[in-house]
């Protein structure tokens, strides 16, 4: 399984880089990459469309079998005929659902076909680049003291390419270090060199450019010493190719999602210590630059909003559920996007791009969906015929036939003597 997500992952990195090649903007190119991988998965989105509709429509006679039932197991007296009971149920909602063309996995099967693509995106959106350097040292070339920074002061302290940094100094990174808190150390200059690459198993995979780091934090070894860092690239660069434009301008902060950094969430983007955690350039913190964050994020609540909104009005319209679920179904249609949004806060802006995207086509595709139905509605099934009266001029069936006795049985008349009684009691008179 993991080697799927990997190719899935590797696959949709490789098609955003290309995109970004030919359009050169990330939110442009995120965008147009979700719509493509939805318009691929358009079939199965129909599929569970459908689905679900055919699960509401064999709702109220699921219920109905369920109430049925229920009252029975209240009067079963041992276990046999418990599972007696439930082997009947069992079959007779099969049969309820055959009769609407309905499934489980019809409902929820292509909904989990989507999962691994749907995983895979968000994941390309959030994955960093991971660097750790051979060698750190100070600016002067001394080793770093191993209580230089204390164990409290380790995930406040973010480090950044120094100003300083020249082209020349090629194979080396020049870092300054902030700290946040009191009694911090005032920023230091380091030197890393030796900086390699290293994969989701720890594994070094050669000799990386100094230009893609963009920021460190001091790493904690086995011993408890503070005398190295771990460096990584911005949020959205995990599955990128390294030789693509598209990772060299995010490392660099050079492609922005729609006036965002792209490895930047808005709580980040709400001061200058936190855009040093996610981005190589920190220069538009303030109201003005964290607008465009807390904007898609407001967006993304109110597309799910309208999207489930939608799903329930349809429901109801239909009757396919009942009072108590449609209450049930308007109070998680409120919270649900509040619950979302308040998630997005601390998503990289580059995955709310997504996600907004991933909520708009829902809206789109659930738009087209019904309007289609109501442009042709689906037929009735066709009730089942009565037996034909018999032709004109054919003999009548004889009185104790089935049809004159289920006749009269339904009509509720007294049954008729048959004419051999009459025929003894004519006899009987004589």
């Amino acid at each position: 399984m993991a080697e799927l997500f990997g190719a899935i992952e590797k696959g949709l990195g490789i098609a955003l880089n290309a995109i970004y090649e030919a359009v050169p903007s990330y939110g442009v190119a995120i965008v147009l990459l979700t719509v493509g991988v939805r318009a691929v998965l358009w079939p199965l989105g129909v599929r569970q469309i459908h689905g679900m509709k055919r699960m509401q429509a064999a709702q109220p006679e699921i219920k109905a079998v369920q109430s049925k039932y229920r009252e029975m197991q209240k009067k079963v007296k041992n276990r046999a005929e418990l599972m007696a009971l439930r082997q009947e149920q069992q079959k007779e909602t099969s049969e309820v659902m055959r009769k609407h063309g309905a499934s489980f996995a019809g409902g929820c099967g292509p909904a989990l076909y989507q999962m691994p693509i749907l995983i895979a995106m968000f994941s390309v959106m959030r994955a960093a680049a991971l660097f750790v350097p051979t060698g750190a040292a100070s600016l002067a070339g001394a080793s770093i003291a191993p209580d230089f920074y204390t164990e409290q002061q380790l995930k406040a302290t973010v480090c950044v390419q120094s100003a300083e940094q020249q082209p020349a100094d090629a194979g080396a990174l020049r870092i300054t270090c902030f700290t946040e808190g009191e009694d911090a150390p005032e920023p230091t200059d380091f030197n890393l060199t030796g900086l390699e690459e290293r994969n989701a198993k720890g594994q070094s995979i050669g000799m990386a450019d100094v230009a893609e780091v963009a920021f460190c934090q001091p790493l904690l070894t086995a011993d408890g010493k503070a005398t190295s860092f771990q460096c990584r690239s911005t949020l959205g660069t995990g599955h990128l190719p390294r030789d693509g434009a598209l990772f060299a301008d995010i490392s660099t902060g050079k492609a922005q999602a729609f006036w965002m950094h792209s490895g930047c969430s808005a709580t980040q983007a709400g001061s200058e210590s936190g855009l040093r955690t996610c981005s190589p350039t920190s220069s538009d913190a303030g109201p003005l630059g964290r607008f465009p964050y807390y904007l898609v994020v407001l967006l993304i609540a109110a597309s799910q909003y309208v999207s489930s909104k939608q799903m329930m009005a349809r429901q109801a319209s239909k009757g396919a559920a009942t009072q108590q679920q449609q209450q049930a179904q308007q109070m998680t249609t409120r919270l649900l996007p509040l619950v979302f949004g308040f998630i997005s806060l601390n998503f990289p802006s580059g995955t709310n791009v997504y996600y907004l995207t991933y909520n708009l086509w829902q809206w789109g595709q659930q738009t087209v969906m019904f309007r289609r139905e109501d442009a042709h509605p689906d037929k009735p099934a066709a009730p089942e015929k009565a037996a034909p009266p018999p032709a004109k001029g054919s003999p009548a069936p004889p009185p104790d036939s089935p049809e004159i006795e289920g006749t009269i049985a339904q009509e509720g008349a007294p049954a008729r003597p048959h004419p051999r009684s009459k025929k003894k009691k004519r006899r009987k008179k004589r």
